[in-house]
């Protein structure tokens, strides 16, 4: 299913390579993807997966609550430039990023994404508030860990 690898590629601001069965081949981004609102992987074969170098990338993926919620947080802090990517996965009917700023407090986390859909293995209100708390504390780790040597 797509909550373990896209809700990663969309925090990491990902390109993928597709290859048709008529050997036409194309890139698209994990937003792409994403869609609006529904999944959509296209006809063939995953060939290739880019990731942007710049800012020196980070990332920490917490799933421990799947199937009620997944999250993907990619910091980059290098060169100039501090932004936090967060993506959800099970939270809503796709996988859902935003960029906010480092800094950001889990709060404002949380309330930085839709409202989240009920179900059996979980009420929006809860996948809504465990948003804010499991990436804000994947972010702080990340800081923590600081930039590779």
């Amino acid at each position: 299913r797509y909550y373990d690898w896209l809700p990663v590629l969309l925090a990491l601001d990902a390109q993928v390579g597709v290859a048709a069965a008529d050997g036409t081949r194309r890139t698209l981004s994990a937003a792409q993807l994403a869609g609006d609102g529904r999944w959509t992987l296209p006809d063939g074969l995953l060939t290739e997966v880019t990731i942007r170098r710049d800012g020196n990338p980070r990332l920490a993926f917490v799933r421990r609550l799947k199937p009620a919620l997944s999250v993907a947080v990619a910091l980059r802090d290098g060169a100039g430039l501090r932004e936090a990517r967060i993506a959800v996965a099970c939270m809503h009917e796709a996988p859902i990023v935003r960029a906010l700023a480092a800094t950001v407090a889990a709060e404002e986390i949380a309330a930085a994404f839709p409202d989240a859909h009920d179900d059996g293995w979980a009420s929006g209100s809860y996948r809504r508030r465990m948003v804010g708390v499991l990436a804000g504390r994947a972010l702080a780790a990340l800081q923590e860990r600081g930039t590779p040597g």
